[in-house]
């Protein structure tokens, strides 16, 4: 009778603590949005919080149809769990606290992945993606080791996750980059303070060497197709050539770098107000 109740005991003491490590999991969603958050700028603050949340959202779904078989279902062929409904057909008896617990590990492996690719990813695209690194991608890779699979079967052991959550959710991560490439408009050549000339149809063009310029490109837009362009008032450029400029009046045009160089002829009269030769600019009124 003692040893019962101790069995007993054991069993519910074990679920409960099943349950609080899958709790202290489930949280890990809010700390992977906060961070992935940080990471971006503030107009996609809103579209990464969500992804997040679509993580599970969608993970817990396609997890209930098949993923869980697909995980620890009964072992075929050492590559992939039987799928079943055990969940629907014999829930008196169906391990609760273990399906909990694989669900949020799951969907972790999920949103590691969001971050990678923040800022780039249409937001259907990436529930598509979501529903299947849940419903096939870990499942079954994780079955090899924790399902009984192949990988168990010859002895390897994965303590927290490292390679059936971490190192999967990382090599899609990896994936998703390269198929993306940087984040338009975050990592591109700053051309703030270049000299450019402006059509009468408002297009702005890069200045050739020796070609005279009107303005000079003040910010650029985020997916580098846009920018404000100074017209007047005082600037700082960069200058070039031989000639250094002095302050005062001089006759300046494009070096075709974006900056500006001393000319004998050809070019516009600009007056300097400060001339910084350690740096290599000049402030100009245009």
């Amino acid at each position: 009778m003692t040893a019962e109740i101790m069995d007993y005991v054991n069993e519910n003491v074990y679920g409960i603590w099943f349950l609080i490590g899958a709790a202290l999991v489930f949280w890990m969603q809010a700390g992977f949005a906060m961070v992935e958050t940080g990471f971006t700028r503030a107009k996609n603050a809103g579209n990464i919080l969500m992804k997040n949340l679509m993580d599970f959202c969608i993970g817990t779904i396609v997890f209930i149809l098949i993923g869980f078989g697909f995980l620890l279902g009964e072992d075929l062929l050492g590559l992939i769990g039987k799928p079943g409904f055990d969940i629907f057909t014999a829930y008196e008896n169906f391990d609760w606290s273990n399906f909990v617990f694989n669900l949020v590990f799951c969907a972790t492996a999920a949103t590691i992945v969001s971050g990678a690719m923040a800022e780039r990813t249409r937001f259907l695209s990436y529930c598509i993606y979501s529903a299947v690194i849940s419903a096939l991608i870990y499942p079954i890779e994780a079955h090899w080791v924790w399902g009984g699979g192949w990988l168990a079967q010859i002895g390897f052991h994965d303590f927290a996750g490292s390679a059936c959550i971490h190192m999967v959710g990382g090599l899609c991560a990896f994936i998703g980059a390269w198929m993306l490439g940087p984040r338009i408009g975050k990592f591109v050549k700053n051309k703030e303070g270049k000299v450019v000339k402006v059509s009468a149809n408002g297009t702005v063009s890069k200045c050739a060497a020796n070609d005279g310029f009107c303005g000079v490109v003040a910010a650029m837009g985020r997916d580098g197709k846009a920018c404000s362009v100074q017209l007047g008032g005082l600037v700082r450029v960069p200058y070039s050539g031989e000639t250094a400029p002095a302050v005062g009046w001089n006759l300046l045009a494009a070096d075709g770098n974006g900056g500006v160089s001393v000319v004998t002829s050809g070019g516009h009269s600009y007056l300097a107000v400060e001339v910084d030769t350690t740096g290599k600019t000049m402030t100009i009124m245009l």
